[in-house]
């Protein structure tokens, strides 16, 4: 009994030791499962994650692709648009200048066919008379060269004075800022555009030089167009001031801007003849910009000879008087 008591710490010691050596044991071979387990996972899922990245990125791809596609095809059709609403632009222009023109046209007809009438009624009368009576004078009635004279003079008033009235006709039936208003009134209504026109003073631009007028439009038709197509405007001012002799014509404009003392302006509107009738004018061209998308041209022009004198014309015509002295002096 002593003995096997003495024993029994030691039995317990060896117990325990084999006890923990073979739960080491366990856990070693646990974990060794617990590696291969994990492996073999990994290994199983790791075609599924190269599928998975490789869709993920054919998606994208083809995503781009479309997108790509889809930003060409939208840039194509502004571009076509933008060409259209150019056309249809230059069109109404078009249509507005043959409006224009057209009634022109009807004017003058109906006026050349009224002086035409006048003339033959009233001239034309009195000159046949006259012919015939030139035709029968003779030695025996010397004394009708004084009625001839005074028929020849009184029909020659009669054409000076129809001469200064057609002149004058001229300009005041077909006033040009009228015609100018008119134009750009249907400018506005057609592209839908606010367009301001002020004059100082009217009466004296109506009276300029018909063909520093007729430049004067055809440059505003340029620059209003210009300003419709490339920059976009909304809103244009338009004004002519005639001082000191100076017609100045100043258009303003909230489109998008040229760039401030821009050299090229002329090719940039895309108008050749612009530069043309500049230098035809002998007029100057500046141009100021500002961030806020407003620009201002500004075109003056000198001129000599401002207004037309239709008051002090003087028609020159045949001294009938002293022709009839002649005449006379022969018999």
């Amino acid at each position: 009994m002593v003995l096997c008591s003495k024993r029994l710490p030691l039995l317990l010691f060896l117990f325990l030791s084999f006890g923990a050596q073979a739960q080491i044991e366990n856990s070693k071979k646990l974990l060794v499962y617990k590696n291969a387990i994990s492996f073999l996972h990994n290994a199983s899922n790791k075609p599924f994650t190269l599928i998975a990245l490789l869709s993920i990125m054919i998606l994208t791809i083809g995503f781009l692709l479309q997108n790509y596609k889809y930003l060409k095809t939208k840039n194509l059709l502004n571009e076509q648009q933008f060409e259209l609403s150019s056309q249809e632009i230059s069109t109404i222009l078009l249509e507005q200048e043959l409006m224009l023109l057209k009634s022109f046209i009807i004017d003058e007809e109906k006026e050349h066919a009224r002086i035409s009438q006048e003339m033959l009624n009233t001239i034309g009368s009195k000159l046949a008379s006259i012919k015939l009576q030139i035709n029968h004078l003779n030695n025996s009635n010397l004394g009708n060269i004084g009625v001839i004279n005074f028929r020849l003079e009184e029909t020659y008033q009669q054409f000076k004075n129809l001469s200064n009235y057609v002149i004058q006709k001229k300009f005041n039936q077909n006033k040009f800022c009228e015609i100018l208003e008119s134009y750009l009134d249907g400018i506005s209504t057609a592209c839908d555009l606010k367009i301001s026109f002020l004059t100082y003073s009217k009466k004296e631009i109506n009276e300029i030089e018909e063909s520093v007028q007729s430049d004067v439009f055809k440059i505003i038709q340029e620059l209003v167009a210009s300003k419709i197509k490339y920059s976009k405007a909304s809103e244009i001012e338009i004004q002519l001031n005639f001082i000191d002799n100076i017609l100045s014509v100043i258009v303003e404009d909230n489109g998008n801007s040229y760039g401030s003392g821009s050299k090229n302006y002329m090719q940039r509107i895309n108008f050749p003849d612009f530069d043309n009738r500049i230098k035809k004018l002998n007029a100057s061209l500046l141009m100021d910009s500002n961030p806020e998308n407003v620009t201002v041209i500004n075109i003056k022009i000198p001129s000599s000879a401002p207004i037309t004198e239709v008051r002090n014309m003087k028609v020159k015509g045949i001294n009938i008087r002293n022709q009839l002295n002649i005449l006379k002096s022969k018999f």
